[in-house]
C-alpha cells in the first residue's frame, strides 16, 4: 500500500487508545460515584475499578488480535473473558453471539463489495446458516429445560 494508506491505518491506533482511555476513566468515575452513594450492585455488574479499565481493554485487544489471526469471531474468544469479568452467563452468551453476528456480517459484506464472493453462494449458505442456528437454539433450549 501507499504511504497514505498506511498513515490512515496507523492513525487509527492512537485514536482508539485515546477513546478507550477516556471511556475507561468515565466508567471508573461513575463506578466510584455509585460506590460512594452505596449503590446496590446486581449480580453480573462489571466493577470498573482503575485496575479493570486497564486490564479488560488490554485483554480484549489481545483477544481481538488472536481472533483475527485465527479467523474466528471475536465473540468466541471474548465470551470467556466476559465471564471472568463477572458477567451473568446469559449476558455473556448474548453479547458473544452479537459480536459473532456483527463480525461475520461485516466480513461477508466486505467480500461481497470486493467481488470475491458469489451472491448465490452467499444467499444459499446464509439461509443454511440461519436455519442451522435456529435449530441449534431450539435443541439447546430443549436440553436446558430438560436438565434444569
Amino acid at each position: 500500500g501507499s504511504f497514505a494508506y498506511w498513515f490512515v491505518v496507523t492513525m487509527a491506533f492512537p485514536i482508539l487508545i485515546y477513546v478507550t482511555h477516556n471511556v475507561g476513566q468515565d466508567l471508573a468515575a461513575r463506578h466510584e460515584e455509585l460506590c460512594d452513594l452505596g449503590y446496590d450492585w446486581a449480580e453480573g455488574d462489571v466493577m470498573w475499578t482503575q485496575e479493570a479499565i486497564i486490564k479488560y481493554p488490554a485483554l480484549c485487544s489481545l483477544a481481538g488480535v488472536a481472533a483475527g489471526m485465527l479467523g474466528i469471531g471475536g465473540g468466541m474468544v471474548k465470551g470467556p473473558l466476559m465471564l471472568e469479568m463477572g458477567m451473568v452467563p446469559q449476558v455473556s452468551s448474548a453479547t458473544s453471539a452479537f459480536m459473532i453476528l456483527f463480525t461475520s456480517s461485516a466480513t461477508t459484506m466486505q467480500f461481497l463489495i470486493m467481488g470475491m464472493l458469489d451472491k448465490e453462494y452467499a444467499m444459499c449458505y446464509g439461509c443454511i446458516g440461519f436455519v442451522a442456528a435456529v435449530c441449534g437454539q431450539k435443541v439447546v433450549g430443549v436440553i436446558l429445560k430438560k436438565y434444569r
